[in-house]
């Protein structure tokens, strides 16, 4: 979002709140990639879009 409007980084507080919560989310995401790699057959077809993307990854 910032990088596709930057006059928000001259807003104080909100570049800072932006990155924390994308750093949330990217670990978050992290968390559950790694939960479904612990959990996921690769003899069977995906379960979902997170076995689906795991699949692709480690082609």
């Amino acid at each position: 979002a910032l990088n596709s409007i930057p006059v928000l980084l001259h807003i104080p507080g909100l570049a800072s709140k932006v990155f924390s919560a994308q750093k949330a989310i990217i670990t978050l995401t992290n968390e559950m990639i790694q939960e479904h790699r612990k959990t996921r057959d690769p003899t069977q077809p995906p379960r979902h879009l997170i076995d689906a993307f795991v699949d692709e990854i480690e082609k």
